[in-house]
């Protein structure tokens, strides 16, 4: 775990990037979206973003494109809406942590059965 002060900062990055996308970003071409977490470097002046993308690998990649395309706006908004001396840099990474765990499910539910 980290400092508190990294925890209660990256709460934050999560929500205000969650609610910049849910309601900032209307490309037809995004799927549903859902920020899973967010962690920092040491500095705290990078940020990486961990989204979860409902769909197949196709709706995940042009999501990720899409939302690497608006990292600026992002960025920006997310400057305007948290109080920090330096706003951290942000990148996109996929997290199939969601993904895993319901094909994990669905293997335990297949051996009970079995």
């Amino acid at each position: 775990m980290g400092s508190p002060r990294k925890e209660r900062l990256a709460q934050q990055v999560k929500d205000v990037v969650s609610r910049i996308i849910l309601s900032d970003l209307q490309d037809p071409r995004m799927g549903f979206v859902t920020v899973t977490g967010v962690s920092f470097s040491s500095d705290l002046r990078h940020a990486v973003v961990r989204i979860s993308v409902l769909g197949d690998e196709k709706v995940q990649a042009v999501t990720l494109n899409v939302l690497r395309h608006a990292k600026g706006y992002i960025q920006k908004r997310l400057g305007k809406e948290i109080r920090v001396r330096y706003i951290p840099s942000i990148s996109f990474e996929p997290d199939d942590s969601i993904k895993k765990s319901i094909e994990l499910s669905k293997a335990m539910r297949q051996s009970r059965e079995a």
